[in-house]
């Protein structure tokens, strides 16, 4: 992470970062993951979450606190209540609109 952020301040274009994370869930509801991995497993790599542990970085260094994430958790549960009753009372779109937006338009730069 520092050598891309010396490289982007150096202007020296992007830096791809490939960041290898655990998926602490499982697939899908109908997926019994703890048939191909262990109880055990799973709440080791729980300990792991790098979005506690970015929190917990925040506050250690007094630029973040509960009080703010509390707010924030709040903000985002009404955002999310908002999207999901706006996805619930919007129409099914139409068959033919199935692959809109899906590939470009050949002036667009498409194939």
């Amino acid at each position: 992470m520092k050598e891309a952020r010396r490289r982007a301040i150096a202007g020296e274009g992007p830096t791809l970062i490939e960041a290898m994370m655990y998926r602490l869930s499982p697939h899908s509801t109908s997926d019994n993951d703890l048939a191909y991995r262990t109880k055990e497993e799973v709440e080791e790599n729980w300990k792991k979450d790098g979005v506690p542990r970015m929190k917990n970085y925040l506050i250690d260094c007094g630029i973040w606190d509960e009080a703010r994430d509390a707010d924030l958790a709040s903000q985002l549960a009404m955002e999310m209540k908002e999207a999901t009753e706006y996805a619930d009372n919007a129409p099914y779109p139409k068959p033919e609109d199935t692959l809109t937006h899906v590939y470009a338009d050949s002036e667009e730069g498409g194939r």
